[in-house]
């Protein structure tokens, strides 16, 4: 009884939490469902049960068709108004309703409803066609909107190609130096931002081509197969059915509209995919503790922990699993702390090197310049965090929040239901309360893998629901189970640029600028992104452009924690004051060519005709591309000459005489060596630049290595 009154109480608050400015019901709405129930009504022959009328947990006939009635009055609420609203094609303000998708989702549940009374044996196969057409289409539709697999290219998408190609090009190395960008910097980015999660996933792709080639044809398969399976193995090992797996399966594509806004827009793929890890890794943890898991789970939940925690704010998902498993220390056996020790010291060991490594310099994730900062809590942290959880809730699935909790209370037996809801719970704190309590390291996203934690409990409860003896009324059971399909059709809408969640692919005329520079850059140096660039060139992150033209950079907010000194080779971002300055910090840096886009720097480019030459303009939409050749440039040595070829953790000198000195236009950093008998040092410039100088020892080749 408590727990009936429990859920129902629950219940009662989310749609209070998930309501609208205007009426409770959206009237509208109603009439797409009245078909289905009256389809029911016609119907004769009633489903035959499965199982008992009451199952393993507290719930019934009644206490499920409350529940369901409950959720059919969510979906059909003043929510639907809401502009992020997990059904974009049911909102009548935000795109207009699309009647086409409510008619699908009605025609589901009528089909539902005719197999369910007249064909039951047949059901199940229906159902899941039903799921797994959409989600094929969904990869088809992802290919088709960048043309067919050209690579992402909106905001954080082209950084993560650059740190791939890093990845591939220096692993397994957590530090590397890089000449690409800003005449040689050291980069800690790719372990940084979670970027190594795929970068082991596909290693193999990232040492032997470059990134964008492959880039979307795999971050397809990453979140539209490989998230699915591992949700769909969760479910079965918590206990769910093969249908609880496939729905899981569905939900998991898009189980909140914040996923989706970080994956396909912000380009987030590691973290992403880290929180993601957290229903394995709770599926896991349960099965070694009350099913006697052994060496398969050990390890399995090894890999799971080992990639979740590549992501530096990994550990704060481990969380509410420690917690869960300290609350439920009585049912630790020796043989199950055996394997999750193992697990823990077999993760823990590279996570250790790993965490060093990300530990150094004094920030994770964090603002530039800032370390840790832990925040008191007060009644305004109080009010911050109650609405920074809303948010989330509105942003979730209708279905995981309604039945995540109240479901999974009713209807889970006693160690599923703790389990599954002590983590959920624990979520819901971090994911109101984290970023209150520790401001300016992005823990605002732990309300993603909240609605993750939501699946398990949701779903077992739905799988209780569908073999409650005797059934609900099947219409009520059929418009419930359409919401899964209904769930793929709407990935098909987000994935087709139909939602907030805008993506592009490489732009055109970020080719035609490579093309260009290939065609006009004759001399020897780097190309300077000239101006107030800021992060973004055609729509994406700047980062990618020292692997897409093949050419070594200079560039302003290539990255985010960029040293914006001039000394560190970042151009000026608004006009000198002389064109004197300018040109000192051209030829310092060993600039050849400069790409222009704002109007006064062409205007003042152009009245140096002397020193800088117009080779050729693309224009694209709003953005003018100009591009100028250096006349006279300096070339990478100052002292001596030869060729140089650069990579990350590379520079290798082939000189075309004996010199007793070089010195060579990349920036110095502690950790480069070369073998005996050269010698390598630093030396500082009038200007104050630390640049590289290297006595050959007579040698004709030297290599310069980064052994930091």
């Amino acid at each position: 009884m408590f727990v009936t009154i429990a859920a129902a109480l629950i219940g009662i608050l989310t749609l209070v939490l998930v309501k609208q400015p205007g009426p409770w019901i959206d009237s509208n709405m109603l009439f797409w469902f009245v078909p289905v129930l009256l389809l029911s009504l016609i119907s004769q022959k009633r489903l035959p049960g499965e199982g008992s009328d009451t199952p393993d947990g507290n719930g019934s006939r009644s206490t499920g068709t409350a529940l369901v009635l409950l959720f059919l009055v969510a979906i059909a609420s003043s929510w639907i108004t809401y502009p992020w609203f997990y059904f974009n094609y049911w909102n009548p303000d935000e795109f207009g309703r699309d009647s086409w998708g409510l008619i699908a989702f009605t025609g589901h549940a009528a089909i539902l409803t005719v197999f369910l009374k007249r064909f039951p044996q047949y059901w199940k196969p229906a159902f899941a066609l039903s799921i797994l057409v959409p989600m094929i289409l969904t990869y088809v539709t992802l290919l088709r909107s960048t043309n067919w697999g050209m690579a992402i290219y909106t905001d954080d998408h082209p950084s993560f190609m650059y740190r791939l190609w890093l990845i591939g090009q220096s692993f397994p190395r957590l530090e590397n130096y890089v000449p690409q960008w800003c005449a040689g910097t050291v980069e800690k980015t790719p372990i940084l931002t979670g970027a190594w999660i795929p970068g082991i996933f596909f290693l193999p792709v990232w040492i032997f081509s470059l990134p964008h080639e492959f880039y979307t044809p795999l971050f397809g398969i990453m979140y539209l197969v490989l998230v699915p399976l591992l949700i769909a193995g969760s479910i079965r090992i918590l206990g769910g059915s093969r249908t609880a797996a496939l729905c899981g399966a569905a939900l998991s594509v898009i189980p909140t509209r914040e996923y989706t806004l970080w994956l396909l827009h912000f380009g987030t793929i590691g973290a992403n995919f880290a929180m993601a890890l957290t229903i394995p890794i709770s599926a896991l943890l349960y099965r070694i503790l009350f099913q006697k898991g052994g060496r398969g789970s050990s390890l399995a939940l090894t890999a799971c922990v080992l990639l979740m925690a590549l992501w530096p704010l990994g550990p704060f998902m481990a969380l509410p699993m420690i917690f869960t498993v300290l609350f439920h220390a009585k049912h630790l056996t020796r043989r199950s702390f055996r394997w999750l020790l193992l697990a823990g010291i077999f993760a823990g060991i590279p996570l250790l090197v790993y965490y060093r490594s990300v530990l150094i310099g004094g920030k994770i994730m964090g603002e530039a310049g800032q370390g840790i900062r832990l925040v008191g809590l007060t009644l305004n942290g109080l009010r911050e965090g109650a609405t920074l959880l809303r948010y989330h809730i509105l942003r979730g699935h209708p279905l995981l929040v309604c039945m995540g909790f109240a479901g999974g209370l009713t209807f889970l037996r006693n160690s599923l239901r703790t389990w599954t809801l002590s983590i959920l719970a624990c979520f819901i704190l971090l994911a109101g309360l984290a970023n209150v309590l520790l401001p300016g390291y992005q823990l605002y996203r732990l309300g993603i893998p909240m609605v993750f934690a939501a699946i398990p409990p949701a779903i077992l409860a739905v799988d209780k629901l569908i073999h409650l003896k005797p059934a609900l009324q099947t219409s009520l059971l059929a418009l419930l189970l359409a919401t899964f399909p209904a769930s793929a059709w709407n990935s098909v809408f987000i994935f087709t640029r139909q939602g907030h969640e805008q993506y592009f692919p490489l732009p055109h005329s970020i080719v035609q600028l490579g093309e260009l520079i290939h065609r006009e850059q004759i001399h020897e140096g780097r190309v300077l992104l000239t101006g107030r660039v800021g992060e973004d060139i055609g729509g994406g992150h700047i980062g990618y452009l020292a692997v897409l033209f093949d050419r070594e950079m200079l560039g302003n907010a290539y990255a985010h924690n960029q040293n914006f000194a001039w000394q560190a080779g970042t151009p000026p971002g608004f006009l000198p004051e002389t064109p004197e300055f300018f040109r000192m910090f051209v030829d310092t840096f060993a600039a050849s060519m400069l790409v222009v886009i704002q109007d006064d720097w062409r205007k003042f480019l152009n009245a140096q005709p002397d020193a800088y030459e117009l080779v050729g303009e693309i224009l694209d939409g709003a953005t003018h591309y100009s591009v100028y050749r250096v006349v006279e440039p300096s070339g990478f040595f100052i002292e001596g000459s030869g060729r140089i070829e650069a990579g990350p953790n590379r520079i290798l000198l082939e000189l075309d005489g004996v010199y007793d000195r070089v010195r060579i236009r990349y920036r110095w950093a502690e950790g480069l060596v070369v073998e005996e008998p050269a010698r390598i040092v630093p030396f500082e410039t009038p200007e104050g630049v630390r640049l590289i100088e290297v006595e050959p020892g007579g040698l004709p080749r030297v290599t310069i290595r980064y052994r930091r």
